[in-house]
């Protein structure tokens, strides 16, 4: 909860404790989700390395995968900060970043914490955006163009996932924080 600075009456020191009401937005997630593999004896004992570890690793990247597809796609139950025009989208820019983050800015959201969320469409839209991979103007040494990575975007970490909702041309990128999300 947003909680104010209160005054205190100075003849008798009173204080007016402040009412504070905690509300939270429940997520559900009531998936089942698997990852299995049928393999011989044979093959795991001629395989040339440990075939269960290879196999173990796919499957934890499988499930974290699908967990986060399923978390992406509760966007719309867990915001009401849209950014944008979601009839008609538009190509994701600079301008809709900063709309994003000032969304959260106003609700003083911290910095830190916050992550972008993009889907791989919306990479390649900022990698062919001027003010990004202009150097001068990112102020890194290297820019987006010559590496082809994101790194940050207004000092807030990116990631990229195949998981962002779509919805036939919207991609439902986001801009979250573990207290709000702006999408």
């Amino acid at each position: 909860p947003k909680l104010s600075v209160n005054a205190v009456t100075v003849a008798t020191g009173a204080i007016s404790p402040q009412a504070s009401t905690i509300t939270d937005t429940t997520i559900t997630l009531d998936n089942w989700n698997e990852m299995s593999v049928e393999l011989t004896q044979q093959v795991a004992d001629f395989a040339y390395r440990d075939i269960m570890q290879a196999f173990s690793v796919q499957f934890g990247a499988g499930l974290a995968a699908q967990m986060d597809i399923d978390v992406l796609a509760q966007h719309g139950s867990v915001t009401t900060n849209v950014v944008g025009d979601t009839v008609n989208p538009e190509q994701l820019s600079s301008a809709l970043l900063l709309s994003a983050a000032q969304k959260l800015d106003d609700l003083d959201i911290p910095l830190a914490g916050r992550t972008w969320c993009f889907a791989p469409v919306s990479k390649a839209m900022l990698l062919k955006d001027s003010q990004y991979i202009d150097a001068f103007r990112t102020g890194d040494s290297k820019g987006g163009m010559r590496t082809g990575e994101i790194g940050q975007l207004y000092g807030v970490p990116v990631l990229i996932t195949t998981g962002i909702a779509t919805s036939g041309l919207l991609r439902k990128n986001l801009l979250f924080h573990k207290d709000a999300f702006a999408i």
